[in-house]
C-alpha cells in the first residue's frame, strides 16, 4: 500500500509538471505569435505610411509642374497680345513713312501753273504742310506706342507674371522624415487592416483630439 501511494504521488507530480510545462510552451507560442503579428502589423502600417507620403510628394511635384505650365501659358498670351500691338504699329509706321515721302515730293517738286490764284496756292501750301505735320506726328506716336508696348511687356513678364518657384517652406512641407511615423499614436502604428477601420479616420480623430 505504501509503494502504491508513493507511485501515485510521483505520477501526480509528473502529470502536474507536464501540465505546467505544456502551459509554459503554449504561453510561449502565444507570445511568439502575438509578437510576430504585432511586428507584421507594425511593418505594414509603417510601409503604408511612407508609401502614402511618397504619393503625396509626387502629387505636390505634379501640382508644381501644372502651376509652371499655367504660368508659361500666361506669359505666351502676354507676348501674343503685345506682339499684336507692335505689329499694328509697324504697319502704321511703314504706311505713314511712305505717305510722308510722297508729301515731301509734292512739297518740293509739285508746281502749280503760273496763273494760279493766290488763295488756291495758299490752300495748297497749308494742306501740304498740315499733311506733313500730321504724318510726322503719327510716325512719332506709332514709334512711341511700339516702345511703350515693349516696356509694358517687360514689366508684366518680370514683375507680375513670374514662374511660381516654390519657397523653402513649401519644399520642407513636401518632405517626410522617418521620425514623423514615430509621432503617430499607438493605435495607428498597430492598426489591424480591415478590422480596426481606416487609417484616415484615426488620423482625423487624432487631429480633432489635438
Amino acid at each position: 500500500f505504501g509503494s502504491s501511494k508513493q507511485w501515485l504521488q510521483s505520477h501526480a507530480q509528473a502529470t502536474l509538471a507536464h501540465a505546467r510545462q505544456t502551459d509554459t510552451v503554449a504561453m510561449d507560442c502565444l507570445a511568439g505569435t502575438a509578437a510576430l503579428g504585432a511586428t507584421g502589423v507594425y511593418r505594414y502600417n509603417r510601409d503604408n505610411f511612407f508609401y502614402d507620403r511618397k504619393l503625396r510628394l509626387k502629387a505636390e511635384l505634379k501640382l508644381q509642374d501644372f502651376r509652371i505650365s499655367q504660368a508659361k501659358l500666361w506669359r505666351e498670351d502676354i507676348r501674343d497680345l503685345i506682339s499684336l500691338s507692335e505689329y499694328k504699329m509697324h504697319v502704321y509706321l511703314l504706311v505713314n513713312v511712305l505717305l510722308l515721302g510722297h508729301t515731301i515730293v509734292i512739297w518740293c517738286q509739285g508746281k502749280l501753273p503760273w496763273n494760279t490764284p493766290d488763295w488756291l496756292m495758299a490752300g495748297e501750301v497749308i494742306s501740304t504742310s498740315g499733311a506733313m505735320m500730321c504724318l510726322l506726328l503719327s510716325i512719332w506716336m506709332a514709334m512711341h506706342a511700339a516702345v511703350a508696348a515693349q516696356s509694358y511687356e517687360a514689366r508684366l513678364l518680370t514683375q507680375l507674371v513670374r514662374l511660381p518657384i516654390p519657397s523653402w517652406n513649401e519644399v520642407e512641407a513636401c518632405r517626410t522624415n522617418a521620425s514623423d511615423f514615430e509621432k503617430l499614436r499607438t493605435d495607428q502604428m498597430f492598426r489591424v487592416p480591415w478590422a480596426m477601420g481606416w487609417q484616415e479616420q484615426r488620423a482625423q480623430r487624432a487631429a480633432a483630439a489635438a
